[in-house]
């Protein structure tokens, strides 16, 4: 297991105390992987709630006008299961900070301000390389034998951190939306729930429908 979080053009360490600076260094499959970063070993599912659930305290917050305990930094859980022959699959989760929008955060401090430009464009970038990972796939007419080629993968560190499953045909990329229920926070929600469509690719005209269902 390693932990991190991408803070502006950082990486820093998430299982140790001191949130040491790690490198994403590309390698020969055109991957980029962390490296000088903590790696701990869990052996059963109590092992590895707990190593994530304290990197988990160590992540950058800061209070917004929407959020008490607003995430500052995308924060990054690379789970490989390993057997006595060796690895044997990769699950990387990836917990993004949410999109900041213009008016809440016209009294943000400079650092703030800065933090949250960072925080959209790596998420705009996001999501164009899951459209050219789709739109490379459909030109081919199918899963390839061959690593895609999408030089996008090299905007941000987000996307870096995602290159071997943007790359990999046979990767599997899903995105989970969290919502509130509460009404005052619908159009939250509804921008939410757009940006999950776009990741997944679909038709925005259904959050036109969500809209009017909560109105």
């Amino acid at each position: 297991l390693t932990y991190f979080e991408l803070a502006g053009r950082k990486a820093l360490d998430l299982l140790t105390e001191q949130k040491a600076e790690i490198r994403l260094r590309e390698e020969e499959d055109g991957c980029f992987r962390p490296h000088d970063c903590e790696e701990a070993v869990a052996t059963n599912a109590q092992e590895l709630l707990r190593l994530i659930a304290e990197g988990a305290q160590r992540r950058a917050t800061d209070a917004t006008t929407v959020n008490s305990v607003s995430s500052r930094s995308h924060a990054v859980c690379r789970i490989t299961v390993t057997h006595k022959r060796g690895p044997v699959g990769r699950l990387l989760l990836v917990d993004c900070a949410g999109t900041e929008r213009s008016k809440d955060s016209l009294y943000f401090k400079g650092q703030t301000v800065k933090e949250s430009a960072e925080i959209n464009s790596s998420l705009f970038a996001l999501k164009d390389c899951i459209r050219f990972r789709q739109a490379a796939l459909h030109k081919l007419g199918g899963l390839p034998d061959v690593p895609l080629r999408l030089p996008a993968v090299r905007a941000t560190l987000l996307t870096k951190v995602l290159a071997e499953s943007f790359i990999r045909p046979s990767a599997q990329l899903a995105a989970i939306a969290t919502v509130s229920p509460n009404a005052t926070d619908a159009e939250a929600s509804i921008d939410t729930l757009r940006t999950v469509y776009t990741l997944s690719g679909r038709a925005e005209n259904r959050i036109t429908e969500t809209r009017q269902i909560l109105e």
